[in-house]
């Protein structure tokens, strides 16, 4: 998972479940993580030591180097609203399970 894109850019996670635990735990060393993206998340609302966002509220995604740290059945759409927001799989996110 070091991948030279990622170390480009500071990464997000969009998932705070399961397998969003995993890869933080894998890699918070490795990766500058800045914050967690998460539909429902409140303000002042933390995952581990990182703060959530929702989507909505990011201005400047393309900052950043999304990892897509879902199970398959969210994969598709959370893809597809990345996509509208102008973003390139494998080139400005990816899923954690690739």
């Amino acid at each position: 998972m070091g991948d030279k894109k990622m170390r480009n850019k500071p990464v997000v996670l969009y998932g705070c479940g399961y397998e969003g635990k995993k890869f933080y735990w894998k890699y918070r060393e490795e990766f500058d993580i800045r914050f967690s993206v998460d539909q429902n998340a409140r303000e002042e609302e933390y995952f581990y030591d990182i703060p959530k966002r929702r989507i909505d509220e990011i201005e400047d995604i393309e900052n950043y180097f999304v990892i897509v740290t879902t199970g398959s059945e969210n994969w598709i759409s959370i893809r597809a609203v990345l996509e509208n927001k102008g973003l390139k799989c494998d080139v400005d996110f990816t899923w954690s399970r690739w």
